[in-house]
């Protein structure tokens, strides 16, 4: 079977921290701590409440700018009393129709390497070391660290010709700017050092040993004495991907964390005698290994670690975490504190640096920012008075422009002030261990969305939810005045010559708004519009029936199995099944919608690694299109195919929208007014048209347009021969290719108002589908009978719901 690398997809279980919060008579009425209360909705803020004042340096990394760069990785090198040294290594991009033919030592010119020298007391760059004359395109620094002075490098080296990796400890003389001779090698073979780390007096390697079977991986042990020692990492019965961290328990003992096939492991590291065991992994579920690649571990063996919330702040020994510092407590954007890692930090400071890197394909090619942020505790909260908001995002995480416009409402509204939590974050990773078909990783999903979904409406039910719901707009189960406020009232005004009102209009629910749209991505059929039927915007089923056997050769594009892809097709029309809490799949909808499914679809998915589900498809394919990019990606692959249909229903409707990002407000929230405050924020020009700067669709027109012109001048530059390809005999761009226009833009401005309905998908009713469909799928019992009992449990769980 095929194995994904498991995704980590929640932040680390925090424990409750009592803050001076003075209660407000909301909700809970004492306040909660981070993570695992209930939060501080509702509550006016203290002048004692924790507050940060900050200062950011983005550092000058003094590299070249007249070339594009390929990938370029910067970190703390070291530092002292008076200075950081920052080191950036890397390489800039080769010229395709060279790299084929390229010399080792013309590769070599495009090596970064260089050291920032930034002074600490005026946060300048004092100078800029260029190193890229010592190091060879396959050599890579895997550790440094600043000692008595010096500068020590740990260099790996590959050797093309005997392809052995020699590992190699030089010092950098920061004056001359000349590193001194190796004063230790080590041939390794295949083996490569991964990273290091310091526990105690110890100093340790990870070794990673690549072969066709996968990985083998090794600690190094340097004692204080010098004498190295090497033990292998064994995990039984799955494959290890990474070793994220080694952390110090005692003076001679550490914790291993690695990600495997299994789900994480850990493992008890005896310095002292060289030797490890396994540990069991549940003692472990309240740490989050997936933050943990750059911990930073103070003197009394404290572990810190930033996360999508704050710095935490880790007792490995006594197996616990709290909060150290809550990126709401400054006025930092908490985007970019993310980033960065923890390389010092006392309770009342904490230095943060590392690299902010931009998700958008524009700033590829572009050196990423490196920031040195130090946020100190300042007597007093500048927010005293104001009363709390809760927000809730996935995984607490927010896109740079949220971040801004959370940091634009906190600074400009005299009353509020908006948290970001995520009481519902655990470090459980999703299993997509043996997960290996569309089926398969949908039901996955299904699941985790189907528990979280319920866990929401629960807390909003009890008074203990948030105030503000970001990017919850696939629970459907959430829709309705029992959960959420209807804040259509608000945006009424808006004008359809400013927004996409159609992409407004279709987020409704039975007429009433929940879920504001701010990002979209259209999900549908992307083909040439030669391919529309009837409605020009869509397939009935009927006409999706002839498609599939015509056009697409029998080799459907929605890959799902019978039950997985009769529940999508119902959710894109579930409007017609379910109006004002009353559900009736009766309608002769219904079961046109089976009877196709029935004779057109397989009862499973192909396997991934089926061949024909790898064919590539030149007419067509069903794309979630998140932006400018991936809409271009898909008209490469479908010879310019810039229609995005609807996929089968009985009315020929357009496609479906999903929310990228999408705001709700509880309807219990402290003050719904506030909330739709903050929501205009998130439509303003600025926030909007940043958003569309990177990369997203927006529901703001202007700032579409402007999107969508970047786009076009990006794609037709030198970046748009990737969507084409090359020719491998003369290593040029191949001669297919075609310019992108304001054409384009217009076209897929008019595919936006198509759009027919908001993709909201209500988890327990699929569940039910997909249990229950089945048995007439495969012969077993008559729709009428089928339609019975799924639609007696469907209306039963929305009856439980009131």
């Amino acid at each position: 079977m095929k194995k994904i690398s498991q995704r980590i997809i929640c932040a680390a279980l925090v424990c409750a921290m009592a803050l001076p919060f003075a209660a407000c008579g909301k909700k809970n009425g004492s306040g909660g701590g981070s993570g695992s209360e209930a939060g501080h909705s509702g509550q006016k803020i203290a002048e004692d409440a924790p507050w940060f004042d900050a200062k950011v340096l983005k550092v000058d990394l003094g590299i070249k700018t007249d070339k594009d760069v390929a990938n370029c990785y910067s970190r703390l090198a070291g530092e002292d009393e008076k200075n950081m040294f920052i080191l950036s290594t890397g390489r800039y991009q080769m010229p395709m129709e060279k790299e084929a033919n390229m010399s080792m030592e013309q590769a070599n010119e495009y090596v970064i390497a260089a050291i920032s020298v930034v002074d600490r007391a005026t946060n300048t760059t004092k100078k800029t070391i260029d190193l890229s004359k010592e190091f060879g395109i396959s050599d890579s620094v895997t550790g440094a660290e600043f000692k008595d002075g010096k500068l020590i490098l740990n260099i790996s080296k590959y050797d093309m010709k005997t392809y052995q990796v020699n590992q190699v400890e030089q010092v950098l003389n920061l004056e001359t700017g000349k590193l001194e001779a190796p004063t230790e090698s080590s041939t390794q073979n295949s083996q490569h050092v991964e990273k290091t780390f310091k526990a105690g007096k110890y100093a340790l390697a990870v070794i990673a040993e690549w072969k066709e079977n996968g990985g083998v991986f090794y600690v190094q042990i340097t004692s204080p004495d010098g004498s190295s020692e090497k033990v292998e990492v064994k995990s039984s019965g799955a494959e290890i991907y990474e070793i994220t961290a080694i952390l110090p328990v005692t003076e001679t003992t550490a914790l291993v964390t690695a990600i495997t096939g299994g789900g994480n492991r850990f493992f008890e590291l005896d310095m002292s005698s060289a030797s490890i065991k396994s540990l069991d992994a549940k003692d472990y579920e309240w740490l989050d290994i997936e933050r943990l690649r750059n911990p930073y571990s103070s003197e009394d063996g404290t572990v810190y670690y930033t996360t999508s919330l704050g710095v935490e702040k880790a007792d490995i020994k006594n197996k616990k975490t709290e909060t150290a510092f809550d990126y709401s407590w400054c006025s930092v954007n908490r985007s970019i504190l993310e980033m960065l890692d923890v390389v010092e930090a006392n309770g009342d400071s904490f230095l943060l640096c590392g690299m902010k890197f931009d998700n958008s394909p524009y700033s590829s090619g572009k050196v990423p920012d490196f920031y040195v942020i130090e946020v100190a505790k300042a007597d007093k909260n500048p927010n005293s008075g104001k009363t709390v908001l809760n927000l809730y995002t996935p995984n607490g995480q927010t896109n740079e422009m949220t971040a801004e416009a959370i940091l634009k409402f906190n600074e400009t509204n005299g009353n509020y002030f908006i948290e970001v939590t995520d009481k519902y974050k655990t470090n459980n990773s999703l299993d997509f261990t043996d997960i290996n078909s569309e089926d398969e990783y949908q039901n996955v999903m299904l699941n985790t969305n189907n528990k979280m979904s319920n866990q929401l409406a629960m807390d909003i039910m009890n008074g203990e939810g948030p105030d503000i719901l970001m990017n919850t707009s696939g629970y459907g189960q959430l829709n309705s005045e029992t959960y959420l406020a209807d804040i259509s009232s608000y945006f009424k005004d808006l004008g359809s010559d400013e927004y996409f009102t159609n992409i407004i209009e279709a987020a409704k629910v039975d007429g009433k708004l929940y879920q504001m749209p701010v990002c979209i991505t259209i999900d549908g059929i992307q083909t040439d519009k030669k391919y529309a039927r009837s409605t020009g915007v869509g397939f009935t089923v009927k006409e999706y029936e002839a498609f599939l056997k015509d056009a697409l050769n029998g080799q459907d594009v929605i890959h799902s199995g019978q039950a997985m892809y009769f529940a999508k097709l119902v959710s894109g029309m579930s409007d017609k099944f379910i109006k004002n809490g009353k559900v009736d799949f009766s309608a002769p909808e219904f079961k046109e919608l089976a009877d196709f499914v029935k004779d057109n679809v397989p009862e499973k998915s192909k396997t991934w690694d089926d061949p024909v589900y790898n064919v590539s498809n030149n007419t067509a394919n069903y794309t979630e299109c998140y932006g400018f990019t991936g809409y271009f990606y898909t008209m490469a692959e479908t010879n310019f195919g810039t229609s995005i249909l609807g996929i089968p229903s009985t009315d020929g409707r357009g496609p479906m929208f999903s929310s990228y990002t999408s705001v709700a407000v509880s309807a219990q929230a402290a003050n719904v007014d506030a909330c739709a405050e903050f929501i205009k924020i998130l439509l303003s020009d600025e926030i909007q048209e940043g958003l569309a700067l990177q990369e997203n669709i927006v529901v703001n027109r202007e700032a579409f347009r402007k999107g969508g012109t970047k786009a076009v001048e990006y794609w037709n530059g030198p970046a748009g021969d990737q969507l084409f390809g090359y020719d491998l005999a003369t290593g040029k761009p191949k001669d297919n290719r075609t310019k992108f226009s304001e054409k384009n833009i217009d076209e897929l401005e008019a595919v936006i108002q198509s759009c027919s309905k908001m993709n909201t998908e209500d988890t327990d009713i699929t569940i039910i589908l997909i249990e229950e469909m089945p048995a007439y799928f495969l012969g077993q019992k008559d729709i009428d009978s089928v339609i019975k009992i799924a639609q007696d449990r469907a209306q039963k769980v929305l009856n439980e719901r009131k």
